[in-house]
């Protein structure tokens, strides 16, 4: 079950049309959508299978008082197999990358968002499920 961390991302254009009262949870909710669906699809996924954590961090600039940050992505507890090669993951990172991308710019209004992104492959004995 990949977990994707995104940081240097924040609320930066209130849309209250989820029916959510505070910002923060507007763009959490579509980020997750967008990324877990491209993950979903480029692995062949179920959609309970990705794992998502956007922590809060207030000294991430939002403009227009300052100049958007580059939003970092890291892919983890991605299983190594036989199909995952590197030029697959590669194209995966540019997949997601893009996606984060399109988001950003969509939200702020830009066309200059900035994304890494970071695949880190595990061997699945080094995972423990519990419960």
């Amino acid at each position: 079950m990949p977990l994707i961390t995104g940081t240097n991302i924040s609320p930066l254009m209130p849309d209250m049309s989820s029916g959510h009262d505070d910002p923060q949870y507007v763009w959490r909710d579509d980020l997750r959508k967008i990324l877990g669906k491209v993950t979903c699809d480029f692995w062949q996924l179920n959609e309970g299978d990705v794992t998502f954590c956007f922590p809060h961090d207030p000294s991430t600039p939002s403009p227009p008082s300052a100049p958007s940050p580059v939003a970092t992505l890291v892919v983890s507890l991605l299983y190594k197999l036989p199909d995952r090669t590197s030029k697959r993951v590669k194209r995966f990172r540019l997949a997601l990358g893009k996606a984060c991308c399109e988001y950003l710019n969509n939200q702020r209004g830009t066309t200059n968002a900035k994304v890494e992104v970071k695949v880190e492959l595990c061997d699945p004995d080094d995972v423990t499920l519990v419960g």
